[in-house]
């Protein structure tokens, strides 16, 4: 039997006061002020920019420092304020230097505070501070801090919608911050089978969806996951490995607590709206987590919306 799998990965994630930097000579008021190792960066503000797609914030701002530098800073935010990822570059003369948030664990060394996302009016302002190190050399780092606000934020429609896992409940965060699929295909006839849906989240976790068939063939059912009884289940996964700043990962299981689980999937149903600029599907995924046997977490309840594989 042939197998094709695919599973894509993509893990793309105190400190003292500092004065505001020079404002951006904008109508729209934008702003923005940063210091590196608790020290302003004074200079000429050259932008501060912003747009949200497929539930995620893309903000990004530049300072031409009056030392002769250039220093940009880039965040990935989901729209809860949750950060994805953070990079900071240095750029002078000849010397360009890269430092990152941990790819796997962004919030382990960095916090986004204050944060306010207003998508009707197309805003979005919070506050920052925390550890990123070099690319290259995690041994060197730099603490950041400081506060930006933008007021020109535009929506791009939403193409790319795999598996989108958010929790509402603070008792059990999964804020996913990239996903993916795959199904396996009977080397006999043009049909598929274990189809899996797959999401990393901002703290180091680990999600698949695993069901017999499509998503679409479970509309206004409850379906027993347990792999015990049946081909529909769920695994889950902790990282407990070392941080990691270089996005090119290998999986090791070593680096990985993996879980049991048994639940159910209730509340399919198709939709549209924001997340996604064609129909897709919202549910709920109800599930208790045990290790060795024993209950870890009781009726943990992750919403997520999905688009089935087109195959």
């Amino acid at each position: 039997m042939n197998r094709f799998h695919l599973l894509v990965f993509l893990i793309f994630i105190a400190l003292t006061g500092c004065k505001k930097a020079d404002e951006i000579e904008d109508p729209k008021d934008s702003s923005f002020s940063i210091c590196e190792n608790n020290s302003e960066l004074k200079g000429k503000i050259n932008y501060a920019i912003g747009n949200e797609n497929c539930g995620k914030l893309y903000v990004s701002a530049e300072v031409s420092t009056n030392d002769g530098r250039n220093s940009k800073v880039s965040f990935t935010l989901l729209t809860n304020g949750s950060l994805v990822s953070l990079s900071y570059g240095t750029k002078s003369t000849g010397i360009n230097n890269s430092y990152n948030t941990p790819v796997l664990q962004p919030e382990k060394t960095f916090e986004i505070s204050d944060f306010d996302y207003n998508k009707t009016l197309q805003t979005v302002s919070f506050n920052f501070k925390g550890e990123v190190a070099e690319f290259n050399n995690p041994n060197n780092k730099k603490l950041l801090n400081g506060s930006i606000n933008i007021d020109s934020v535009s929506s791009v429609p939403c193409k790319s919608l795999i598996f989108e896992v958010r929790t509402v409940d603070p008792k059990f965060r999964f804020y996913s911050m990239g996903s993916g699929n795959s199904a396996t295909k009977y080397n006999d006839r043009d049909e598929y089978y274990n189809f899996k849906f797959n999401a990393n989240s901002n703290s180091g976790q680990w999600l698949v969806l695993n069901l017999e068939k499509n998503l679409n063939n479970y509309t206004q059912k409850e379906i027993i996951l347990d792999k015990s009884i049946g081909l529909n289940y769920v695994d889950y996964y902790e990282y407990i490995g070392p941080l990691i700043y270089d996005d090119y990962l290998i999986f090791n299981q070593k680096d990985w607590t993996k879980y049991e689980t048994k639940g159910v999937m209730k509340d399919l149903h198709e939709t549209k709206g924001d997340m996604y600029q064609y129909s897709y599907y919202t549910g709920n995924i109800l599930l208790s987590i045990y290790k060795d046997g024993k209950l870890v977490k009781e009726n943990v309840v992750l919403p997520f919306a999905a688009v089935p594989m087109n195959l």
